[in-house]
Protein backbone atom coordinates (compact mmCIF):
# COMPACT_ATOMS: atom_id res chain seq x y z
CA UNK A 1 0.00 0.00 0.00
CA UNK A 2 1.02 3.58 -0.44
CA UNK A 3 1.95 4.74 2.99
CA UNK A 4 1.85 3.75 6.32
CA UNK A 5 -1.32 1.11 6.64
CA UNK A 6 -2.09 0.97 10.41
CA UNK A 7 -0.82 3.32 13.38
CA UNK A 8 -1.68 5.09 16.20
CA UNK A 9 -1.46 8.46 17.11
CA UNK A 10 0.30 9.12 20.88
CA UNK A 11 -0.88 12.30 22.30
CA UNK A 12 0.56 14.50 25.17
CA UNK A 13 -1.53 17.37 26.34
CA UNK A 14 1.24 19.40 27.36
CA UNK A 15 4.14 20.13 26.29
CA UNK A 16 5.69 18.81 30.02
CA UNK A 17 4.67 15.35 29.43
CA UNK A 18 7.18 15.06 25.78
CA UNK A 19 9.74 12.84 27.77
CA UNK A 20 6.83 10.54 28.98
CA UNK A 21 5.34 10.30 25.38
CA UNK A 22 8.78 9.68 23.49
CA UNK A 23 8.97 6.73 26.41
CA UNK A 24 5.52 5.55 25.66
CA UNK A 25 6.19 5.84 22.09
CA UNK A 26 8.95 3.41 22.61
CA UNK A 27 6.59 0.84 23.95
CA UNK A 28 3.75 0.70 21.19
CA UNK A 29 6.75 0.84 18.57
CA UNK A 30 7.89 -2.24 20.15
CA UNK A 31 4.50 -3.90 19.95
CA UNK A 32 4.21 -2.70 16.21
CA UNK A 33 6.78 -4.79 15.67
CA UNK A 34 5.66 -7.50 17.01
CA UNK A 35 2.44 -7.99 15.24
CA UNK A 36 2.21 -10.46 12.31
CA UNK A 37 2.51 -9.43 9.15
CA UNK A 38 4.19 -5.84 9.98
CA UNK A 39 7.26 -4.21 7.73
CA UNK A 40 8.37 -0.66 7.87
CA UNK A 41 7.86 0.04 11.56
CA UNK A 42 8.16 3.84 12.41
CA UNK A 43 8.06 5.87 15.16
CA UNK A 44 7.72 10.32 14.44
CA UNK A 45 9.71 10.88 17.79
CA UNK A 46 13.06 9.72 15.72
CA UNK A 47 12.43 12.80 13.71
CA UNK A 48 12.94 15.22 16.81
CA UNK A 49 16.24 15.44 16.91
CA UNK A 50 17.87 16.43 20.85
CA UNK A 51 18.84 19.77 22.28
CA UNK A 52 21.17 20.79 25.27
CA UNK A 53 19.77 24.01 27.02
CA UNK A 54 22.18 25.04 29.09
CA UNK A 55 20.94 27.16 32.30
CA UNK A 56 23.19 29.63 34.07
CA UNK A 57 22.89 29.92 37.63
CA UNK A 58 22.44 33.74 37.66
CA UNK A 59 23.12 34.73 41.33
CA UNK A 60 26.49 32.78 41.42
CA UNK A 61 27.61 33.88 37.55
CA UNK A 62 26.64 37.80 39.02
CA UNK A 63 28.81 37.76 42.30
CA UNK A 64 31.64 37.19 39.47
CA UNK A 65 30.61 39.60 37.45
CA UNK A 66 29.28 37.26 34.60
CA UNK A 67 26.86 37.72 32.38
CA UNK A 68 25.15 34.96 30.02
CA UNK A 69 26.61 36.47 26.97
CA UNK A 70 30.03 35.97 27.97
CA UNK A 71 29.26 32.17 28.84
CA UNK A 72 27.54 31.96 25.97
CA UNK A 73 30.68 33.28 23.80
CA UNK A 74 32.85 30.77 26.10
CA UNK A 75 30.79 27.63 25.28
CA UNK A 76 30.12 28.36 21.47
CA UNK A 77 34.40 29.22 21.52
CA UNK A 78 35.00 25.90 23.02
CA UNK A 79 32.29 23.69 20.71
CA UNK A 80 32.97 25.92 17.43
CA UNK A 81 36.82 26.61 17.91
CA UNK A 82 37.86 30.21 17.31
CA UNK A 83 39.00 31.81 13.87
CA UNK A 84 42.37 32.08 14.33
CA UNK A 85 43.01 33.36 10.75
CA UNK A 86 43.03 32.47 6.86
CA UNK A 87 45.20 31.40 4.28
CA UNK A 88 45.42 31.52 0.56
CA UNK A 89 44.78 28.07 -1.26
CA UNK A 90 44.46 27.93 -4.71
CA UNK A 91 43.22 31.64 -4.77
CA UNK A 92 40.58 31.48 -1.89
CA UNK A 93 40.87 32.34 1.42
CA UNK A 94 40.66 29.19 3.89
CA UNK A 95 39.69 29.85 7.64
CA UNK A 96 41.74 28.59 10.24
CA UNK A 97 39.72 27.19 13.24
CA UNK A 98 41.48 26.39 16.65
CA UNK A 99 39.60 23.67 17.97
CA UNK A 100 40.40 22.61 21.46
CA UNK A 101 41.68 18.88 20.97
CA UNK A 102 39.33 16.95 23.45
CA UNK A 103 36.64 18.17 21.13
CA UNK A 104 37.95 16.52 17.86
CA UNK A 105 36.02 14.12 17.55
CA UNK A 106 32.97 14.97 19.21
CA UNK A 107 32.05 17.53 22.03
CA UNK A 108 29.83 16.76 24.75
CA UNK A 109 28.04 19.10 27.43
CA UNK A 110 29.62 17.68 30.58
CA UNK A 111 33.12 18.14 28.43
CA UNK A 112 32.35 21.68 28.21
CA UNK A 113 31.41 22.25 31.67
CA UNK A 114 35.07 21.20 32.85
CA UNK A 115 36.81 24.37 31.44
CA UNK A 116 37.38 27.54 33.16
CA UNK A 117 35.93 31.03 31.85
CA UNK A 118 37.99 34.10 33.28
CA UNK A 119 36.16 36.71 35.73
CA UNK A 120 37.40 39.43 36.97
CA UNK A 121 37.46 37.43 40.51
CA UNK A 122 39.94 34.60 38.57
CA UNK A 123 39.48 31.31 36.70
CA UNK A 124 36.08 29.76 37.27
CA UNK A 125 35.14 26.21 35.75
CA UNK A 126 31.89 26.48 33.87
CA UNK A 127 30.11 23.50 35.61
CA UNK A 128 30.26 25.68 38.99
CA UNK A 129 28.12 28.38 37.21
CA UNK A 130 26.24 26.75 34.38
CA UNK A 131 23.42 23.58 34.91
CA UNK A 132 22.84 21.27 31.38
CA UNK A 133 19.88 19.23 30.63
CA UNK A 134 19.07 17.28 27.38
CA UNK A 135 15.90 16.83 25.66
CA UNK A 136 14.00 16.50 22.73
CA UNK A 137 13.72 19.63 20.18
CA UNK A 138 10.28 20.35 21.21
CA UNK A 139 9.69 22.36 18.29
CA UNK A 140 10.43 19.63 15.80
CA UNK A 141 7.44 17.53 17.59
CA UNK A 142 4.16 17.38 15.41
CA UNK A 143 1.42 18.99 16.86
CA UNK A 144 -2.39 19.07 16.81
CA UNK A 145 -4.15 22.01 18.38
CA UNK A 146 -2.14 22.25 21.18
CA UNK A 147 -1.54 18.34 21.83
CA UNK A 148 1.58 17.52 20.87
CA UNK A 149 2.05 13.97 18.43
CA UNK A 150 3.75 11.25 17.94
CA UNK A 151 2.95 8.69 15.27
CA UNK A 152 3.64 4.95 15.36
CA UNK A 153 2.62 3.55 12.20
CA UNK A 154 3.75 0.40 9.62
CA UNK A 155 3.13 -0.95 6.87
CA UNK A 156 1.91 -4.38 6.13
CA UNK A 157 3.31 -7.39 3.93
CA UNK A 158 1.30 -7.78 0.69
CA UNK A 159 -1.71 -9.41 0.33
CA UNK A 160 -2.57 -8.24 3.95
CA UNK A 161 -5.67 -5.99 5.08
CA UNK A 162 -4.94 -3.61 7.49
CA UNK A 163 -8.25 -4.03 9.62
CA UNK A 164 -7.28 -6.91 11.45
CA UNK A 165 -3.65 -5.27 12.42
CA UNK A 166 -5.68 -2.08 13.16
CA UNK A 167 -7.79 -3.92 15.41
CA UNK A 168 -5.01 -5.91 17.07
CA UNK A 169 -2.86 -2.32 17.52
CA UNK A 170 -5.54 -1.02 19.11
CA UNK A 171 -6.42 -3.93 21.43
CA UNK A 172 -2.54 -3.47 22.76
CA UNK A 173 -3.52 0.41 22.88
CA UNK A 174 -7.08 0.03 24.94
CA UNK A 175 -5.23 -2.46 27.30
CA UNK A 176 -2.10 -0.39 27.83
CA UNK A 177 -1.81 2.05 31.24
CA UNK A 178 -1.67 5.55 29.91
CA UNK A 179 0.06 7.78 32.37
CA UNK A 180 -1.57 10.61 33.09
CA UNK A 181 -2.06 13.07 29.72
CA UNK A 182 -1.36 10.42 27.51
CA UNK A 183 -3.75 9.15 24.98
CA UNK A 184 -4.31 7.68 21.82
CA UNK A 185 -6.15 8.14 18.37
CA UNK A 186 -6.48 5.64 15.53
CA UNK A 187 -3.79 6.30 12.52
CA UNK A 188 -2.52 4.93 9.22
CA UNK A 189 -4.22 4.53 6.32
CA UNK A 190 -7.24 2.04 7.62
CA UNK A 191 -8.21 5.00 10.28
CA UNK A 192 -8.29 7.64 7.39
CA UNK A 193 -10.35 5.26 5.17
CA UNK A 194 -13.34 4.74 8.16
Amino acid sequence: PVGKAVGLKLIAAETPLLPTLIDVSKDFEDALRKVSWTKNVSNSSDESPGQVIFKVRNGYANDLWITPSQIYGELASLSNGVKAGSIKKDGDDVDIVVIYDDFVDQVRPDLLLRNTITTPRGDVILSTIVDYEITNAVQNIKREDTNLLIAVEADLLEWFQPGPVQWEFQKFASQYSFPEGISFTAAGENAENQ
